[in-house]
């Protein structure tokens, strides 16, 4: 059985940290290592098992590729990221462990076990290939597993800024390419806590930078649902010419502040009319001072132009009536539309900007 040194102990008892863990096929021993940690509560969120297949696709809400990979560790890792974020709370970690290890059924190929840290500060993938026992169910088990735990005890250590190394452990190696991998291939999130790939199906789009999330937007959600009784998707386009890329942590720092609420991510189509293409037909919801930007044709496309090929996608617009921001009321009735937009008024007034948030919290 593992236990922590008391150099980390101490580290991981007065460090601003919230970390999540889950460990699939091994691992369970890192659970009680840290358990056995006097005042660990102050600093670890939860420790998750999901063992089963069905039981590791309810966990990632989706099912891996593999059960056994570097991938899957990372997917897990960023699960547990994503469960252990708190806007302007403590660090959150997320450690994934995903192993084969021996049991009374032989299995075909190798025992490996994989393990990955996801913060603020990176992702790092632990890997190692085990040797097959001749008394699986006895002794290859428990070291196994002894192996696992230690593996997954470093990746936590890393995480935090220890720096020690446990015997059994390999050089770990950079996993944000993984992890970008991972978080492409099940870029909707749905309400409901399900993740899918693309494409995916969506009822209306409510697209933003959502920079933070604030009331207004889940205002104007509620007003649109409540006017059309059509479900609303904050759509966040990740590569914009006029904004620095998102990275995978903004990405899922955004979809947790939007939870309980249908998110989908997306590249390479900054304009409405590039979302109108993806999502023919499907209407859009946004603020008059965005409706206001749209038809500016600094754009690149005409006034008359958009409003055709709008019309052609089938896609109307939906906006609320009015809005003030930095001192400028903008009311939708009243702007120079083209003829043929279709636009069509929702009761309420937010008048809250993210920008002006921004730099209140910057202030």
């Amino acid at each position: 059985m593992i236990t922590i040194p008391r150099s980390a102990q101490k580290l991981l008892e007065h460090a601003p940290l919230r970390i999540s863990i889950a460990a699939s096929g091994a691992g369970a021993g890192l659970q009680k290592a840290l358990w056995d940690v006097p005042g660990i509560s102050s600093v670890f969120m939860e420790a998750l098992f999901p063992y089963s297949m069905d039981a590791t696709n309810q966990f990632l809400r989706f099912q891996p590729e593999q059960y056994c990979s570097a991938k899957t560790a990372v997917e897990m890792a960023m699960e547990c990221y994503y469960r252990a974020y708190q806007p302007g709370g403590p660090k959150a970690i997320g450690v994934g462990l995903s192993a084969s290890v021996s049991s009374l059924k032989a299995h075909r190929g190798e025992h490996r076990v994989f393990a990955a840290w996801f913060s603020d500060h990176g992702c790092r993938v632990y890997e190692k290939v085990l040797e097959k026992s001749s008394d699986p169910a006895g002794v290859g088990r428990l070291t196994d597993g002894f192996i696992a735990d230690s593996i997954g005890l470093q990746a936590i250590l890393e995480a935090v800024g220890e720096t020690m190394s446990l015997a059994h452990v390999q050089t770990p190696y950079d996993g944000m390419e993984l992890a970008s991998e991972a978080f492409w291939g099940n870029p909707f999130f749905g309400k409901n806590g399900e993740r899918y790939p693309m494409p995916f199906r969506v009822e209306a789009l409510f697209p933003g930078s959502f920079n933070p999330p604030h009331a207004g937007h889940f205002g104007m959600a509620k007003a649109f649902q409540s006017a059309t009784k059509l479900d609303p998707t904050f759509h966040i386009t990740a590569v914009s010419p006029h904004k620095p890329a998102l990275s995978v942590v903004d990405m899922l720092q955004r979809a947790k502040l939007l939870h309980g609420f249908n998110r989908a991510f997306s590249t390479l189509d900054p304009l409405y009319l590039d979302k109108a293409k993806k999502f023919p037909g499907c209407p859009i919801l946004l603020g008059a001072d965005s409706l206001e930007r749209m038809v500016d044709p600094k754009w690149g496309v005409s006034p008359e132009e958009l409003s055709r090929e709008f019309s052609r996608l089938g896609t109307q617009f939906y906006v609320p009536e009015v809005r003030a921001i930095g001192g400028q009321e903008v009311r939708a009735r009243e702007l120079a539309l083209p003829p043929g937009l279709i636009v069509n008024l929702i009761p309420g007034r937010w008048d809250i900007s993210s920008s002006e948030l921004r730099a209140s919290a910057s202030s």
